[in-house]
């Protein structure tokens, strides 16, 4: 059974998906980082953060050096 055409809205602009959608949540774990800046530096709040992103329907979860 094909999944549902669904329109994703970003601001402005609209993406239209005729697939299944699978939403990968990012988490910047170095204290440089232009989004995060040092926030999730401690491993207790990367894992907060990671699970947080899967309840809200994140499919996988990043952690770039």
């Amino acid at each position: 059974m094909a999944a549902a055409f669904r329109i994703f809205q970003f601001g402005d602009r609209q993406l239209g998906c005729d697939g299944d959608v699978h939403l990968m949540g990012i988490v910047n774990v170095t204290p440089d980082s232009f989004s995060g800046g040092g926030h999730f530096a401690e491993v207790v709040a990367v894992l907060a953060r990671g699970l947080e992103l899967v309840a809200v329907g994140g499919a996988a979860i990043a952690l770039p050096p």
